[in-house]
């Protein structure tokens, strides 16, 4: 790899010799990575997010598929994160079979239903996001991860997974349908008392009614109460920042809940406190001043602050207090 320059295709040919104690029934696969001297490479998604050390290649299905059509297509496995609890997408991996080929690029209406059949989500994807099914070999597997942003408050209970095939515009035979459980969040819906008001607001998204704060020594025990001012559509991450002279001389950045409770897992109106221990031990004794915000982990770009006075923060945070150190 060395050798290869960016860009550019490498392909191999690998033959296995394999053994009598080979299944001869059910899903085989092919698992595949990379390793140099410091270990295994990351396997990215499209998204450029890490997925695990390992990729698989499915190389043979099921005795009998969860269903088939007769476009040449079938669904070989599905699986979903449920039971799930309010607030995180709906993941599904899927692996298709092409039996032959497509006489139209297909696509797939993804259908949630409650008890009462009525729709809770609905959208429409592709079948793999790497090319057409009418690109795809005949033979294949085709394996495809989807993520699907539903609604943060969905009620708790049963639902019926639906897919259906879309070609040219119409629906293509029967929907292959599977149950999925929602099971409810606890969540507050008020924040509770603090003894510092605040009332900023970031990108009116997010709201910070106050927090409380307690110094043992050199350590900081920072309590952010926040409110969802709606329903988030991004994951953003808190920064705290200790300041002297200019200079950042501590700071915490995370995900709410310690990286449990992302923002778009939030329901709107929902109040979230968080607590932060900073450790400032190795600072000088002097006096610090404390700030607080948000950003986009994606673009790093901070989200635009509205004081409680209606005065945007030229900083794009949020100054909390002074703190003395001895």
């Amino acid at each position: 790899t060395g050798q290869q320059r960016s860009g550019e295709w490498a392909m191999n040919l690998f033959d296995f010799q394999l053994g009598d104690g080979l299944p001869v029934t059910g899903p085989l696969y092919v698992r595949f990575g990379m390793y140099n001297s410091l270990g295994q490479a990351q396997v990215l998604d499209e998204s450029g997010n890490a997925t695990g050390d390992y990729g698989l290649i499915q190389i043979r299905g099921q005795s009998a598929p969860l269903a088939v059509w007769d476009t040449g297509l079938a669904l070989d496995t599905l699986a979903t994160n449920s039971p799930l609890v309010q607030g995180p997408p709906l993941d599904i991996t899927a692996t298709w079979h092409i039996s032959r080929q497509p006489a139209a690029d297909l696509r797939v209406r993804w259908r949630l239903l409650d008890a009462d059949s009525a729709i809770a989500f609905e959208t429409t994807t592709g079948i793999i996001s790497v090319a057409p099914t009418s690109e795809l070999p005949v033979g294949v597997f085709a394996s495809a991860h989807y993520s699907f942003r539903i609604p943060t408050d969905i009620a708790a209970g049963s639902y019926t997974l639906e897919a259906q095939l879309i070609g040219g515009g119409e629906m293509v035979g029967q929907p292959y349908r599977s149950g999925i459980e929602i099971a409810a969040r606890e969540r507050n819906y008020e924040p509770p008392p603090t003894q510092h008001a605040i009332n900023a607001t970031f990108g009116q998204e997010i709201n910070l009614p106050g927090y409380d704060l307690r110094q043992d020594g050199r350590t900081l025990q920072l309590v952010l109460h926040w409110k969802a001012l709606g329903q988030i559509a991004r994951d953003y991450k808190y920064f705290v920042h200790v300041w002297r002279d200019g200079q950042v001389a501590a700071q915490v950045d995370g995900v709410p809940g310690n990286y449990q409770y992302y923002t778009s897992w939030w329901a709107a109106n929902e109040a979230f406190s968080e607590t932060i221990s900073v450790d400032l031990t190795a600072l000088d004794a002097g006096t610090y001043v404390l700030t607080t915000g948000f950003y986009d982990p994606t673009t790093g770009q901070r989200l635009p602050v509205t004081l409680a006075d209606g005065a945007q923060s030229a900083n794009a945070w949020v100054t909390l207090q002074s703190v003395i150190l001895k």
